[in-house]
């Protein structure tokens, strides 16, 4: 995803959401039923955990925190309705459940 002008890894997985849960002090249940009533800082600090995560599984280094993620989505609020619909596409599914379709 490009965001602040830069190519960056997003992943939404257990890690990311273990490390959200971790910053929050939430437990994974706690997390995944407030996932649809997150205020300000707790949707910066997920999507911080997505890009931390994404820039780990790729071998980059974490060179930035929530409150640059703050920024980037500030020059750019559009963003986080792409970074919604990307989370939906990679949110972790069970073996009995597709992935949701995306328009080619």
């Amino acid at each position: 995803m490009i965001i602040a002008g830069k190519d960056r890894p997003f992943l939404f997985c257990l890690n990311s959401l273990k490390e959200f849960s971790r910053l929050e002090n939430l437990t994974i249940d706690e997390t995944f039923n407030s996932l649809d009533k997150l205020n300000l800082d707790q949707t910066i600090n997920l999507i911080y955990c997505c890009f931390k995560y994404g820039a780990k599984k790729e071998g980059l280094p974490v060179d930035f925190s929530a409150d640059d993620v703050g920024d980037w989505l500030n020059e750019d609020l559009n963003k986080i309705s792409e970074i919604t619909k990307l989370m939906v596409s990679q949110m972790p599914k069970s073996k009995n459940q597709k992935a949701p379709r995306t328009g080619a």
